[in-house]
């Protein structure tokens, strides 16, 4: 089990950050259509923190979390196998 997940680490640190981005993406749409823990606990949490918000907005929060953990999770092969100049280059600021 080690050795896969140091594979897919290392896998993801070798492609291409908008590649990577990518299949974090489908990560996370594959959890968002999955009755997947990490969409219960997303929905739940989104359920006790925005009650106000209507049941497709929360539901596209949902989705939107969960691309977004799927990306981090991608992500996360890129910055631990990459040097912190590669990684540098990739760090932009926006204002506003």
């Amino acid at each position: 089990m080690k050795l896969m997940i140091e594979f897919v680490l290392k896998f993801f640190a070798i492609i291409p950050l908008r590649l990577n981005h990518f299949i974090g993406s489908l990560i996370g749409r594959y959890l968002y259509l999955t009755q997947s823990d990490s969409k219960k606990v997303v929905s739940k949490n989104i359920e006790l923190c925005f009650p106000s918000l209507s049941c497709s907005e929360q539901q596209q929060l949902i989705k939107k979390s969960l691309i977004e953990t799927g990306k981090g999770l991608s992500e996360s092969g890129f910055i631990w196998f990459n040097s912190f100049e590669n990684n540098a280059k990739y760090i932009t600021k926006k204002i506003g």
